[in-house]
């Protein structure tokens, strides 16, 4: 039985670095790093490094003395050697054996051991040896990975760092079922050997290496027909993080508080909240419950009021990208015919990303209908154009100035409480090919839901509807929809197919209705990029629809009205900064006398950290006057998130000049903006200022508008956010800023009592959650079934403490709550120095069984006979060394401190 001898300084277990660490030790291993192997380094009394050494995988990283420790997780302190002789009052050594999930990893020194004679072989430091091998370049096999897909092993001359050259026939086999014709009959020059990546760069390949999965890298332009295909079941975590799933039983709720207070208005405050919520039962494959609402305390009458959002209980099936849901629910048809919202039942497969709920839903073309009230920006090739507040109902792009000179428009939409989403639009479709014999479809019936000015009301209108699309070839897709109620029945076909090197998709409907009659209507639309990676790239989309005056759209009575609505678009990247863009539009309808028409052309360009745009466009609308109005954009940025943006709109006589600097989602992270706008000879000053703390994120807003109408006055007013909520996952409560849609949350072992764990932000040195008296740190999870990476720490943990890989590999469900608790009781670790007959027992392996449980695991001693062994629990152990009689025997008790040095020991005392 042995004591413990209380150390003053920190250990720290090597499964506790980060992703990139553990990648960087594999990569120096492959480089040959055998001379630092040979002697290996953990604890070192003179050494100015520290070296870990991974049983599993034989690697070695370099922790250099200037690096600044932060927490006993980080910290790499060198620990003095023990003896063998113990204080009074110490501990008993007791450890037990339990063999981890992962392969233990081991700590050893670099220094010989002290000598039980007067007589010490000293050895050199084998540190210059290991940091000029890390730059040394070498031929191995990487895992090569192309958005997403597992393309197998290629083999590159690499360093540590940056792949230098890629073997040629192996990529060009591997990209060859993905990437466009132009782009394989580029690679089929590289016959075989090695290319470099520059070359590679030049025809718009890129490959490059990713040292936290030590995976190489690859992009190119893809195939503009290549067929969906998309993989929602198992996937591996990477190597360096350990996995963790939904808990079993898991619920969510956010509130975010409102008030309103118009200062011209002193009988105008409202005060309400923002409900959203889950729960949770049977983690990613369970049954979910997703509710919400909004209530308001005082709607400035002193009346209160509660509004719900869809109510919907639905349980996916991921590995068939199948869901089935009950509530209240829409099925989408197609853009032509509009979707079915109604309150029944309904299944739906999509290989795309599914959402229970959404405040922006497409309608058509250039058109979206917002569940609520919200703000409205508009991004055009990602620079902002125009801003503006929408009411809940239909809104039309045309309606936004200029906004339909660009293919790619993206409409951010952000609700009073906070809620954000955003929708690219597109003149042409986003239509998809399905991989040749997947399908997918949706199906719903159930009571008829139609909205009014107090919300939404059912009838008793029973209506089914669906659709169904199926991959015929990699070249073509073929689908049809269906609507019925009592009132109006709604039929048509879809096919999306390959012409001239791009997409289109032709679609056929046709209606009957009681109160308008029999109609039809026709859509194609046609998309086409050449090379989008590439220097003179070019972008044309071309859409028409047909509809006649009876033609009704699902769950409406009447016809649309819209005759002719077509639009074209041409794009031509000049230079890696300069593009021109070209559009067209005409509309027609049953009850003007005129068509709406206009041509439109922009610019953008990019000079340092400045954006600019301009467009101008020149046409007619519906009423026959002149639609002729030009803007300019100037954005500068400011950091990784600060920007400025000054905008002038010649329709609308709007300018404005705006700087933001947005929060992160993470603590103590502060933001703010504030803008100055003109209109019609109305100004308007506002700000704002947002603050994101642990458990709660607050925004306080203030807008001044000074109207050049005096009869109905100036505005002023101030808006108030507060944001909390409370997290449920397997019996432990929580508070976070945001779990109403999922979250992750990490608490601490009983063993680590007195720590606090932390969940840090991927790329940054920043934390978007913490443990403490309030309970586990929480953290929202956004993309459902999308593989995510948690990275974690303990700070104040026990000096040795083993707090595992440091990252977790997720994979949430569309609705989960996802527990981590870091810390098991296997946690201790004990170091001792072997001598055999006066001299060191070198690079020896050895075995130690649990004589309780019979679990046994692996350590080796370094060349100053210096081995450790971790994960461990209270018990008694053997230690055999391989090849020789030698044993040792000892047992740690439930005392032991998670890091024990027992000093040097003689296997041949006694012996004569």
């Amino acid at each position: 039985m042995f004591h413990l001898k209380k150390l003053p300084t920190e250990f720290v277990s090597p499964t506790s670095s980060s992703n990139r660490m553990r990648a960087k030790r594999r990569l120096a291993f492959l480089l040959g790093t055998a001379a630092a192997i040979a002697t290996p380094v953990a604890f070192a009394e003179e050494a100015d490094e520290t070296r870990p050494i991974d049983a599993s995988t034989m690697s070695v990283p370099v922790v250099p003395k200037s690096a600044q420790p932060r927490s006993a997780t980080e910290q790499a302190k060198r620990l003095p050697l023990a003896t063998a002789e113990p204080k009074s009052g110490d501990a008993p050594l007791s450890v037990s054996v339990q063999v981890p999930s992962n392969s233990p990893t081991f700590y050893m020194l670099d220094t010989p051991a002290p000598q039980p004679s007067s007589s010490r072989n000293e050895q050199p430091s084998r540190i210059d040896a290991f940091n000029e091998n890390q730059s040394k370049v070498v031929t191995i096999e990487l895992a090569a990975t192309y958005q997403g897909r597992k393309l197998g092993l290629i083999t590159v001359e690499t360093t540590l760092t940056r792949v230098l050259n890629v073997e040629a026939s192996q990529l060009r086999a591997a990209l060859e079922p993905y990437v466009d014709e132009s782009t394989q009959l580029l690679l089929s020059q590289f016959r075989s050997g090695f290319v470099s990546v520059e070359r590679l760069q030049a025809i718009g390949v890129t490959a490059r290496l990713d040292p936290a999965t030590l995976t190489l890298t690859i992009e190119a332009p893809p195939k503009k027909e290549g067929p969906l295909d998309m993989n929602l079941g198992g996937r591996e975590a990477p190597e360096g993080t350990q996995t963790a799933d939904a808990a079993n039983f898991a619920a969510g709720l956010t509130s975010t508080f409102l008030f309103n207070e118009d200062f011209e208005d002193a009988n105008s405050s409202t005060l309400s909240t923002s409900l959203s919520g889950f729960v949770n039962y049977g983690g990613v494959r369970g049954l979910n419950l997703d509710y919400g609402g909004i209530l308001t305390f005082d709607d400035g009458t002193g009346e209160s009021r509660f509004d719900a959002d869809r109510t919907i209980l639905f349980m996916d099936r991921p590995e068939h990208a199948l869901r089935f849901e009950a509530g209240t629910l829409y099925t989408p048809l197609s853009e032509l015919a509009g979707e079915n919202d109604f309150l029944g039942v309904g299944i739906t497969k999509s290989y795309r990303r599914l959402q229970p709920t959404r405040v922006l839903r497409p309608l058509g073309q250039r058109s979206f209908e917002l569940n609520r009230a919200s703000e409205v920006t508009v991004l055009v090739d990602g620079q902002e154009i125009s801003r503006f507040d929408a009411p809940a109902g239909a809104v039309n792009l045309n309606d936004i100035p200029l906004a339909n000179i660009s293919n790619r428009v993206s409409i951010v939409v952000e609700d009073e409480f906070g809620r954000r989403e955003t929708q690219s639009f597109s003149v042409a479709s986003d239509a998809m090919l399905l991989q040749p014999g997947l399908s997918e479809y949706s199906f719903g019936i159930g009571q008829k839901r139609d909205r009014n000015r107090s919300g939404f009301t059912y009838t008793d209108d029973v209506v089914a509807a669906g659709n169904y699309s199926f991959g015929l070839n990699s070249n073509l897709t073929l689908g049809a929809f269906g609507y019925a109620s009592e009132e109006l029945s709604v039929v048509g076909t879809q096919s999306v197919f390959g012409l001239l090197d791009g997409i289109a998709q032709l679609e056929l409907g046709y209606s009957d209705s009681e109160t308008s009659g029999n109609g039809l209507a026709t859509s194609l639309d046609y998309r086409w990029n050449s090379s989008p990676n590439a220097v003179r790239s070019q972008n044309f989309a071309f859409a028409f629809d047909y509809r006649d005056r009876n033609f009704t759209t699902a769950g409406s009575q009447f016809g649309v009205g819209i005759k002719y609505d077509a639009s074209a678009f041409y794009e031509l990247q000049l230079t890696n900064r300069l593009r021109m863009n070209l559009s067209g539009t005409y509309s027609e309808d049953y009850y003007s006398d005129t068509a709406a028409k206009s041509i439109a052309l922009g610019s953008s360009y990019q000079f340092g950290h400045f954006f600019f745009g301009a467009g101008v466009r020149v046409g007619s609308d519906l009423n026959g006057d002149d639609d002729v109005g030009g803007f300019v954009t100037l954005t500068r940025r400011f950091g990784d998130r600060g920007s400025a943006n000054a905008r002038y709109d010649t329709r609308s006589d709007r300018a404005s000049l705006r700087y933001r600097r947005p929060a992160r989602d993470e603590v103590g992270s502060f933001g703010y903006e504030a803008e100055l706008s003109s209109r019609d000879q109305d100004v308007s000053l506002r700000g704002a200022a947002d603050y994101t703390a642990n458990r709660y994120r607050t925004r306080v807003s203030f807008t001044q508008l000074n109207r050049d109408n005096d009869a109905i006055g100036d505005d002023s007013r101030l808006t108030a956010r507060f944001q909390t909520g409370i997290a449920f996952a397997d019996g432990q409560f929580g508070i976070g800023r945001d779990p109403g849609r999922g979250f992750v949350m990490v608490d601490k072992h009983e063993s680590l009592d007195g720590a606090r764990t932390t969940i840090k932000a991927r790329g940054r040195r920043a934390v978007k959650a913490t443990s403490g008296l309030l309970g586990p740190a929480i953290a929202r999870v956004n993309s459902p079934y999308v593989p995510t990476t948690i990275p974690v720490d303990v700070l104040d943990a026990p000096i040795g403490y083993n707090v595992g890989e440091g990252a977790y590999y997720v994979v949430p469900g569309a609705r989960s709550g996802i527990k981590i608790t870091i810390g098991n009781d296997a946690f201790r670790s004990v170091v001792a120095t072997f001598v055999a007959y006066d001299e060191p027992l070198k690079l020896t392996a050895g075995t130690i069984t649990n004589k309780t449980t019979g679990d046994t695991q692996v350590t080796f001693t370094n060349n100053a006979g210096r081995a450790l062994v971790s994960n461990l629990t209270p018990g008694e152990y053997l230690l055999e060394f391989a090849g020789t009689d030698f044993t040792f025997e000892f047992a740690v008790d439930e005392d032991t401190e998670a890091f024990s040095d027992l000093g040097l020991i003689d296997l041949t005392q006694g012996d004569s």
